[in-house]
């Protein structure tokens, strides 16, 4: 729990949820890292899908090679390099043109068939992982909507409960009421008091939880990640 005064986010932020958890679950859908590299193996199976695809493919190879030839006799170490000039023949050239028809290839077959079931699985896996993000996101948005109720009905029973000693005080002086009236209605009080208590946990729990759900609990900052008090008490992306 933070140690300066809870702040308990602002109705409109939260029992409107509905009106922006599409936004909330858009960047979550952004922020997750699990979600980034589903994404990036997907890429790769289908770069891997598609290259085994060539193995079924004819083949044609092109190859050119151009030059040209001199000689020379002599050795005189001075004239190393007289062959670049002397007895030149002309400008050779030459072309290979290769071709290869496909023939059955089972080993071929097989491996297409491999990284087609890796590649969808890839994106299967990926679908998968996005559907348990918005499921999550909504689950916590609930959750925290029912955790701030809850916090608001229990300081409401702790102003009420202080204005019942109060009247039990007033009864009891003026021989009205017992002491064992107002000890019960103070135990009263002390078990709204701890529920208080008890509902700002939740909350504060909900509140990490959406968090953690949409990837905005840990900040990069500087090129370091951190957990600062507004990742603790603030509902993300509402602003």
């Amino acid at each position: 729990m933070p140690s300066h005064n809870f702040s308990i986010p602002q109705k409109n932020n939260i029992l409107g949820y509905n009106k922006i958890f599409e936004k909330i679950i858009k960047q979550a859908l952004k922020n997750r890292a699990d979600l980034l590299s589903a994404k990036k193996r997907e890429q790769a199976a289908e770069i891997l899908f598609e290259a085994s695809k060539n193995n079924l493919l004819p083949q044609v190879d092109l190859k050119l090679n151009a030059g040209y030839e001199g000689l020379s006799e002599n050795g005189n170490y001075a004239d190393t390099f007289s062959a670049l000039q002397d007895n030149v023949a002309g400008i050779d050239c030459s072309a290979l043109l290769n071709y290869e028809i496909p023939v059955p290839n089972n080993t071929a077959k097989g491996i297409l068939s491999q990284k087609k079931a890796a590649y969808n699985q890839s994106v299967i896996s990926k679908k998968e992982i996005e559907r348990q993000i918005r499921s999550n996101v909504i689950t916590a948005l609930s959750d925290l909507n029912n955790a701030k109720l809850s916090l608001v009905k229990s300081k409401k029973a702790v102003l009420f409960y202080k204005k019942a000693v109060k009247n039990e005080e007033n009864k009891l002086i003026m021989g009205i009421s017992t002491i064992f009236d107002l000890i019960s209605i103070e135990d009263k009080l002390i078990n709204s008091a701890l529920k208080v208590i008890s509902s700002e946990l939740k909350l504060n729990k909900a509140l990490v939880y959406l968090r953690f759900e949409t990837g905005s609990l840990i900040l990069n900052k500087q090129n370091y990640d951190s957990i600062g008090i507004e990742e603790l008490t603030t509902i993300p992306f509402v602003n």
